[in-house]
């Protein structure tokens, strides 16, 4: 994969936002009055507080603080101030050793869209040394946690590190920790005995592993194995289906099929499938998840955009002015869209029926009290780093979870998931300034989150303006790119 190495494009955006020193902001003091706080843990409102911060922290919050002369005013009368929202399930594109794309498109448009904070699901050496320069304060970009992808012997996609036997694997899980990787994404191709390989040895290590559940792996045995999320909901038809064990194994092979191919009678198959939908093996599976305390990220709108939008892509692609925002590279990266233009008829129609049931089946693992979270697989065909986020959050929505449940699915969540709720996922003294500032309550109406009036992140303000600008030198890189 080829990379478009731009000086000056760099220029106009990287090395002019995201290489300032924290350290230069430590004593900068903000204050943010008469502001309405979002409780997003209690689903409440605070209303009329004075939100002090000093440098990269939340120094303060009252009601009637004395604020120092030489402190720059924001005034947040009337508006609501969320922590930042969190991607996670996140891609960068830090290929071929270059982090040019990933500074100059992917990084501002999170900016832009207040999501402070990503899971990458797919990092490299220069994905981590981003990540180490955020947490050092030589740069200013959102908080990441970085994973790197593991696959069989013929892996399924180019980023996938390919494992051939269980000692490899062994060895593998080592050898990441060791290069300072927050967890192991375990992906779809890994056989049944290099799967449970990695599963004992990330245990004994102490280094999650989080991803695809494989294709010859159920839900179930991921979470027993402790596979800490489960993604893209892969697997879970099938899991809850009420056929015996025995012909269970004859379906399992479909789940990555059923996702990527159409072909000659596919869709009666999975109709047969969807058919034998049971929710009683559905809570079966739900009680196990929250027995083994896995989490759930069900990336619905790449759903979609598998099971309905690649339909007419041609159309979509031409209506969808989101597109802007995506180098014509990436675009280049859409690679499966081929693979759609065979379906037939049918084969569209057995998928909405699929998709129906994947979202019924979010509400009903919410009911049963299974921990989610909120990720859009960006650089997915139509789905877009920083907007689609937002897209997700109101996929939740529709699936009937409550608009102040998916807010604290996209912004408290992701600090108990880990394990940094005295630094993330709330506004409360001594936490980290990761915050946005919205012109209505998300509590009411979770499309509120895109009415962005500024973002914090580490304390530094992004007005409005500001939030335009990114977007607008996004768009002009993109057009030469």
């Amino acid at each position: 994969m080829k990379r478009n190495y731009s000086i000056i494009c760099f220029s106009l955006i990287s090395i002019a936002l995201f290489s300032q020193d924290r350290t230069s902001n430590s004593q900068t003091l903000t204050a943010i009055t008469h502001v309405n706080i979002v409780d997003v843990k209690n689903e409440k409102i605070i209303s009329d507080k004075t939100v002090l911060l000093k440098g990269d922290k939340i120094e303060k919050i009252g009601a009637n603080l004395k604020l120092p002369s030489n402190i720059k005013i924001i005034h947040g009368k009337d508006k609501f101030l969320i922590p930042g929202l969190w991607d996670m399930h996140f891609h960068n594109a830090d290929y071929n050793d270059s982090t040019e794309e990933t500074n100059n498109t992917v990084i501002p448009l999170l900016i832009a869209n207040g999501i402070t904070g990503v899971r990458d699901m797919a990092g490299f050496a220069n994905t981590l040394k981003r990540r180490d320069s955020v947490r050092d304060g030589k740069l200013i970009a959102p908080e990441s946690y970085v994973g790197v992808m593991v696959d069989g012997p013929k892996p399924f996609g180019p980023l996938g590190i390919p494992v051939n036997d269980t000692l490899r694997a062994v060895v593998l899980v080592d050898s990441l920790k060791s290069a300072g990787y927050d967890f192991i994404k375990v992906y779809s191709l890994l056989p049944r005995e290099i799967y449970f390989a990695i599963a004992a040895e990330s245990k004994k290590q102490n280094i999650p592993f989080e991803g695809h559940v494989p294709e010859n792996i159920t839900p179930v045995e991921a979470a027993l194995a402790g596979q800490k999320s489960i993604e893209h909901q892969y697997g879970m038809v099938l899991q809850c289906s009420s056929l015996p064990d025995s012909l269970k194994i004859e379906y399992r092979n479909l789940q990555i099929k059923m996702l990527h191919r159409g072909r000659k009678g596919m869709d009666d198959t999975l109709l047969g499938l969807i058919s034998t939908f049971d929710t009683g093996q559905l809570n079966k599976a739900a009680n196990i998840f929250t027995q083994t305390g896995a989490w759930y990220c069900p990336t619905i709108v790449t759903m979609q955009s598998f099971f309905n939008k690649l339909k007419n892509a041609g159309a979509e692609i031409k209506n969808d002015s989101l597109i802007q925002y995506v180098t014509k590279e990436s675009k280049g990266m859409w690679d499966m869209i081929g693979r759609y233009q065979n379906f037939r008829l049918e084969d569209w129609t057995t998928r909405s029926k699929l998709l129906e049931l994947l979202n019924k089946m979010v509400k009903l693992l919410y009911d049963k009290k299974v921990n989610m979270l909120a990720g859009d697989d960006n650089f997915s065909p139509f789905c877009y780093a920083g907007f689609s986020l937002h897209q997700e959050l109101q996929q939740l929505v529709n699936c009937g979870i409550p608009d102040a449940d998916v807010l604290k699915i996209a912004t408290y969540n992701p600090a108990v998931f880990f394990g940094i709720e005295d630094k993330f996922g709330t506004v409360e003294q001594g936490k980290f300034a990761d915050l946005v500032l919205l012109d209505a309550n998300p509590l009411n109406k979770i499309s509120n989150t895109k009415k962005i009036n500024a973002v914090f992140l580490r304390g530094h303000y992004f007005d409005r303006n500001a939030l335009d600008n990114l977007l607008a030198n996004v768009k002009a890189y993109c057009k030469t790119h």
